[in-house]
């Protein structure tokens, strides 16, 4: 499986390399603002619809197949790539803002919903990606992008997301954070193993 890994990490690094530096780029260009962590969700899911159209399109999934992996491996290599991704460029974004003197921090709360917000889509994408095929990507994309903005208008850019903030802390952060963080490692787990299933029923 460490080869797939290095497999993603090869064919994708440029592209990757690209986006770190777009979010440098952003840190100087907010000035005093804060850099939003969640532009490393928007990132990471945006590399899951890229990097498995690339490898539709270029036929990849049929050299993995013939490569001496087991299908739970494929399907537990993409799982792990994209968390890694979205962990890496949050970690940056984090980071940055808490090095940089004309920045202001980002707050564990916010770091959390959106390594929360990542996993839910994860949980959602990669078992319609094996049941339905490329159709998730293609059209996907499409609603991705538009749901993102109409979701940063709407909850990140409005009051719902301040009044959810403020009842987590109300509860008290120590106490719902592992819980938070709980509930999406269960989520992924399922969406791994259902994932797994799919695929291997339609390789048969």
């Amino acid at each position: 499986m460490m080869g797939l890994l290095r497999k993603e990490w090869t064919v994708y690094r440029s592209s990757l390399m690209v986006l770190v530096g777009v979010i440098f780029l952003g840190a100087f260009l907010l000035g005093d603002k804060q850099l939003p962590v969640y532009a490393a969700v928007f990132i990471a899911c945006l590399y899951a619809f890229i990097s498995d159209g690339t490898d539709g399109a270029n036929h990849t999934d049929m050299v993995i197949r013939s490569l001496p992996v087991t299908q739970k491996q494929i399907v537990m290599a993409k799982y792990l790539c994209s968390i890694s991704i979205v962990v890496l460029f949050s970690l940056v974004i984090v980071v940055l803002n808490w090095i940089l003197p004309f920045l202001t921090a980002t707050l564990l709360l916010d770091w959390v919903l959106s390594i929360a917000m990542f996993g839910l889509f994860l949980a959602l994408y990669y078992p319609l990606y094996y049941m339905i095929g490329s159709k998730v990507v293609h059209y996907g994309i499409h609603v991705f992008v538009i749901g993102s903005l109409v979701f940063w208008g709407f909850f990140l850019g409005g009051v719902s997301y301040d009044r959810l903030s403020q009842q987590i802390e109300q509860l008290g952060i120590p106490f719902t954070v592992p819980i938070i963080l709980a509930g999406i490692a269960s989520c992924l787990l399922v969406s791994c193993l259902l994932s797994i299933q799919i695929f291997q029923t339609k390789s048969r």
